[in-house]
């Protein structure tokens, strides 16, 4: 039982030591690891190859047509 409750304290104070040390980084929690930064703005869209295939047809549903109207 006693083990349990050291190794709960060591966990604790392990992620409040990262918290604190991240937030004095300027990273606020966030991990960079061994992604690379990326501009603020920039979306990277990955297509995975085995992607299910569709369950509806293409040729199912409607396309809606609309105009922008600003208000005076």
């Amino acid at each position: 039982m006693r083990f349990f409750a050291i190794l709960f304290l060591v966990i604790i104070v392990w992620h409040t030591y990262k918290m604190f040390r991240d937030i004095l980084n300027g990273t606020k929690g966030v991990r960079q690891g061994s992604h690379e930064t990326q501009r603020e703005g920039h979306v990277t869209i990955h297509k995975t190859q085995n992607t299910p295939p569709k369950k509806v047809n293409d040729d199912v549903g409607e396309y809606v047509d609309f105009k922008e109207i600003k208000d005076k």
